[in-house]
């Protein structure tokens, strides 16, 4: 039997008749292995579903209507701009019987001025199914032998709709069964990414990131010989491209530093989908669908991290929370009241830091729950929105000088620090700077960190009395 490749492709990938055909030729191409393909919806497709649910609560038949003609030619333009004849016929029969349940269920409850978050996964699955079943065709029309596997019977979840964990024997057991007998054929296998179902039958989605996550969970249950997220970027880089120029191509990146990317502000990374990558360390390649022969970036354990490397991340939606703690003490009773709030009504922490008589909080999600939630056992002092700042990588031994040169950077270009914390032993630096400033910020971090030719090598050359005042080489 072949070694299988297993090739997710994002909506951006497939969103339009040019990306979608050029998808189909990087399947076709591959001769040397068999491919498990998973894709998304159409970019810009589960947001009107999701809005679509939102529609249905509110009960508004008339932004219904216009997003069912959305859905319907959305779909069968592209695939009129793809298919032959008599392939458009057998798309556009099954879209319009698959379609039209969902007019029919989605208008009801819109009647109803109701919409559970079980029937919103019923109705985000519509996007993929829809995709993945014009691709299966496309692909057949360019003479790749094909079969389209609902992930519904191969993807075996909890009932946790809106965010449901894969049950793995069952998934296992499922792939054997009804996937590996068509790869073994050499038949390529179309499925969908995201959706799943639960034990009793119901249709599940992953959450954010959940096709990423289908593609690594099949390629580690099917003990596939590599997986590519394609995507329309190539590969990751030291920082956001679109936001600074000079960011670098990173070739080849070990799974930890990959990690840290994901959590910490590359959305090119989602980390439930690196987890299943540990078990029998199958290698990831992030590449671009639009430049095939650009190689991306690999992601291996195998791989070591280079100490000489820097990334840098900015967020500016985060808010900066300080509370003024009871009675001027910052206790391990209250802190512990402290995180079980957070849990309940905070979706992202970024960081905590506790002083002894306030505490300052970074999240990412709407506050305003917590702060009622903690009124009663807390002051508020305040709340202000900012540009958060990410720099990780470089050489563990050497992160207090690494830490001193961010400072020294920002002090140079005048940006005032706001929020300064760390994280675990790796001590990541996050820097809390006026949303005003967060660009500049980040692109004079990345051009001492990343551009330089020279490197932190060491604190040999200094003669050390006070850790806190160490001098620093200006780069």
């Amino acid at each position: 039997m072949k070694s299988i490749l297993v090739i997710k492709f994002g909506g951006t990938s497939i969103g339009t008749p040019h990306a979608m055909d050029q998808a189909a030729k990087i399947v076709a191409a591959e001769h040397e292995r068999v491919p498990l393909v998973v894709v998304s919806a159409f970019c810009g497709v589960t947001d009107r579903l999701v809005g679509l649910a939102d529609e249905a609560r509110c009960g508004d038949l008339a932004a219904i209507a216009e997003t069912h003609h959305f859905l319907k030619h959305r779909h069968l333009d592209q695939a009129h701009a793809l298919l032959s004849g008599e392939a458009f016929g057998t798309y556009a029969a099954l879209f319009t019987q698959h379609w039209s349940q969902l007019r029919d269920r989605v208008n009801a409850m819109g009647q109803c001025r109701s919409c559970s978050v079980e029937e919103q996964d019923g109705l985000l699955s519509f996007g993929e199914w829809a995709c993945s079943r014009l691709f299966c065709l496309v692909l057949g029309e360019r003479g790749v032998a094909v079969s389209w596997c609902d992930s519904r019977e191969l993807l075996v979840t909890d009932d946790r709709f809106g965010n449901a964990s894969p049950q793995l024997d069952a998934t296992t057991n499922r792939l054997q069964e009804i996937a590996s007998p068509i790869l073994e054929a050499g038949t390529t296998v179309v499925t969908q990414g995201f959706i799943g179902t639960s034990n009793c039958g119901r249709t599940t989605t992953l959450g954010r990131g959940g096709s990423d996550y289908s593609a690594t969970l099949f390629a580690s249950l099917l003990n596939a010989q590599e997986v590519h997220i394609r995507t329309d970027v190539d590969g990751v880089f030291s920082a956001d491209p679109n936001l600074i120029n000079a960011a670098l191509g990173v070739p080849e990146l070990n799974l930890e530093e990959a990690y840290d990317l994901a959590n910490y502000g590359a959305e090119v990374l989602y980390p439930p989908c690196l987890e299943p990558l540990r078990q029998n360390g199958i290698p990831l390649r992030v590449c671009n669908t639009f430049t095939p022969d650009n190689p991306g970036t690999l992601i291996s354990a195998k791989l070591g991290p280079d100490p000489n490397r820097f990334f840098i991340s900015l967020q500016q939606d985060r808010t900066l929370i300080q509370l003024a703690c009871p009675d001027g003490a910052c206790g391990q009773r209250f802190s512990q009241s402290l995180f079980g709030n957070v849990r309940s009504h905070l979706d992202r922490l970024d960081s905590v830091t506790f002083h002894d008589t306030d505490v300052c909080l970074i999240t990412g999600s709407d506050s305003s729950q917590f702060l009622q939630a903690v009124s009663e056992q807390v002051r508020l002092v305040e709340v202000v929105p900012l540009a958060l700042i990410h720099i990780f990588g470089g050489d563990p031994e050497f992160k207090l000088m690494i830490q001193q040169q961010c400072h020294s950077v920002l002090a140079g270009i005048g940006v005032p620090i706001r929020f300064f914390g760390s994280i675990g032993a790796k001590k990541h630096f996050l820097f809390g700077v006026a949303l005003k400033h967060g660009p500049n910020a980040a692109r004079a971090l990345h051009h001492n960190f990343c551009e330089q030719p020279q490197k932190v090598t060491g604190l040999s050359e200094f003669e050390v009395r006070d850790p806190d005042l160490i001098p620093l080489p200006v780069l």
